[in-house]
């Protein structure tokens, strides 16, 4: 660090410690530790964490310099693989070349049709209500996780329960009501224990001999061994229930090889994976901005019996959630200042020009960017910190209507 900086490389966060770098205080509080640089350095700079440099490209224009820039230059495959192949398993997703990668999001897209999504607004309604009537009812999960929810008012670890309870509206809509009859609630502490895979620690050593990383092995291999068993009946028998499954077991990819039936248990993993987690995690924070927001929950309620009754007695349907202007607008709040991924990076596979051309991050950096900054960001936003559903809604004097493009809800 004492020879001169190259001006043509973005400026370097001061490190004390080789090789360790910025990995202890960037892993403590990320979004702080951005914060704090970009007001030192500006919207482009490299900080060493674990032998690697990150380059990070902030605000609306470094969001674009790396979501748009070009395959051939960077790689998401090359910079998530260690993180996500002990969770989802071999040959799906980051463990592939990319035109294989985008074939598997055809598959998938191809099971998310307009009707599959009406078939699923009753399905949700009735897990969400199942599984809060049994787990009041149960002395064990009403322990763990929900000993206020049949009462007035208590404590209970809403996210836990949230979590519980969408992977199991998630195994339902996309596997169906014959394969969410063979998992209990086992199936979300398996959940969990793959989730915890996704740290910064499984990042940097993905075979380290620790108790967590074991559980996470553990977990995929029961996952695993579940869909097998389910793919192998169905084989079997000729069943075709037209679920998710079901779609994945009958691809093909462009160059005419079927999809085998390892690639369609790991990618089932991956995607209820990205389901349980993008949600629960979002749903907490929504009602957690509600419980501290009464009046907007007042104005929910509105909004709801102006569209399905004073009573609420119309059931409610997917046409119905679009017309939920109010609802639509609080779930894009919650994304804008809590989204379920606060940073995205691509390894550099060849010289990438950043900030208009004025730095070239080298092959082999990592290049970062972090939409969250941007949508806390008060030139971008208006009172960036406040909870203000009303800020989504289209009316003429809204002044953060051309903030909108800044945000970016998953990364």
């Amino acid at each position: 660090q004492l020879r001169k900086p190259d001006p043509s490389l973005p400026p370097m966060v001061d490190y004390w410690i080789p090789f360790i770098g910025s990995m202890v205080t960037f892993g403590i509080n990320p979004i702080k530790f951005l914060q704090d640089n970009r007001a030192k350095y500006g919207d482009h700079f490299t900080f060493l964490m674990f032998g690697r440099r990150m380059t990070y490209c902030l605000g609306p224009d470094g969001n674009n310099t790396v979501f748009n820039a070009k395959l051939a230059d960077v790689s998401a495959e090359e910079a998530y693989a260690s993180l996500t192949v002990p969770v989802f398993g071999e040959g799906v997703v980051y463990d592939v070349p990319n035109h294989v990668l985008m074939d598997q999001k055809r598959f998938v897209k191809g099971g998310f049709t307009p009707d599959a999504f009406r078939s699923y607004v009753p399905i949700i309604i009735k897990e969400v209500e199942d599984y809060f009537a049994r787990a009041c009812a149960n002395p064990v999960l009403a322990t763990s996780t929900l000993s206020c929810w049949d009462k007035e008012e208590g404590i209970g670890d809403i996210h836990d329960a949230l979590a519980h309870c969408i992977i199991n509206t998630a195994t339902h809509c996309l596997m169906g009501k014959e394969i969410r009859s063979m998992m209990d609630e086992t199936v979300a502490g398996l959940y969990e224990d793959m989730d915890k895979g996704f740290t910064p620690l499984n990042f940097l050593f993905p075979s380290l001999p620790l108790p967590s990383f074991r559980r996470r092995d553990r977990a995929h291999e029961k996952m695993s061994a579940l869909f097998k068993s389910i793919i192998d009946e169905r084989r079997a028998t000729g069943s075709s229930p037209g679920d998710m499954m079901d779609v994945l077991m009958n691809q093909h990819y462009k160059d005419g090889r079927p999809m085998s039936d390892k690639e369609a248990g790991n990618l089932m993993i991956a995607l209820l994976m990205a389901g349980q987690h993008t949600s629960s995690t979002t749903t907490t924070w929504a009602m957690l901005y509600l419980a501290a927001n009464p009046s907007i929950v007042d104005d929910l309620m509105k909004e709801q019996r102006r569209i399905l009754g004073d009573d609420l007695s119309t059931p409610l349907a997917f046409e119905h959630l679009r017309e939920m202007k109010l609802l639509d607008s609080v779930v894009r709040e919650t994304l804008r200042l809590r989204p379920p991924i606060l940073t995205v990076i691509r390894k550099v596979m060849r010289p990438v020009s950043v900030a208009g051309g004025k730095y070239k991050v080298p092959e082999g950096h990592y290049l970062g960017a972090s939409a969250i900054l941007t949508q806390l960001d008060e030139a971008c936003f208006k009172e960036a910190h406040r909870f203000i559903p009303a800020r989504w809604l289209n009316t003429e004097d809204d002044e953060d209507t051309d903030s909108k493009d800044d945000a970016v809800d998953y990364g």
